[in-house]
């Protein structure tokens, strides 16, 4: 009884595509749903509770957060010489900054 080293992975790849021809049957007897109407999905979202905009404290504190982090950021840079980075950070404190004296002003 020899084994024939050329025909064994001839039959593992029958095996392997007997089982995928097997499987492919088993998908398609599954039964396939047809997606939500739009006008289901728009009835769906209308339930949907509303989120509600951060009020203008928040805003300030989530601004004067990132202008704290990106500070941290701006003397990070500067310790490693990255002058023009350290120079972007600035712009983007000088931004929030901005943004910060915008809603102050409401």
């Amino acid at each position: 009884d020899e084994v024939d080293e050329d025909e064994a992975p001839l039959a593992s790849v029958a095996a392997v595509r007997a089982r995928e021809k097997r499987q492919r049957a088993e998908a398609a007897a599954l039964p396939t749903f047809a997606p939500m109407s739009p006008v289901a999905t728009s009835a769906a979202k209308a339930l949907e509770p509303k989120a509600q905009p951060p009020s203008a404290s928040e805003q300030v504190d989530d601004i004067r957060a990132k202008i704290a982090e990106l500070q941290e950021w701006k003397e990070m840079r500067l310790r490693q010489e990255d002058y023009m980075g350290a120079h972007r950070v600035k712009q983007l404190i000088d931004e929030q900054e901005e943004k910060l004296r915008a809603l102050q002003q409401r």
